[in-house]
């Protein structure tokens, strides 16, 4: 099982990153990423795609943004993803798609 918890700034923004997947066992399992705002204490957007299709687990200010990056980090890896954004993301969804892909591609 591989368990990544990476610090990150963006814009000036401090996140923690936890990303965690076992694609050594079974390639095909969902990859679960939750990124949180340094000092944030409210859950997020938690949504859930599998192909081109999402779920929202927990509905938030952020959610078509969530979907939106959910559907291309789904498209790149080609397994299911969960994915949490806790706090306020001021930055693009290329920023935070670059920063997953790096993190999990660098492992």
């Amino acid at each position: 099982m591989n368990h990544i918890v990476k610090e990150v700034n963006l814009n000036g923004i401090d996140y923690t990153f936890i990303i965690s997947y076992n694609h050594e066992i079974n390639p095909k399992a969902p990859i679960t990423i939750y990124i949180n705002q340094t000092n944030n204490q409210a859950m997020g957007s938690y949504v859930y795609t599998i192909n081109s299709y999402s779920t929202n687990l927990v509905p938030g200010s952020n959610t078509e943004q969530i979907i939106s990056l959910n559907n291309l980090l789904t498209k790149k890896f080609q397994v299911p993803i969960y994915l949490n954004i806790n706090g306020n993301i001021d930055c693009s969804n290329v920023e935070l798609f670059t920063t997953i892909v790096d993190t999990i591609e660098s492992k």
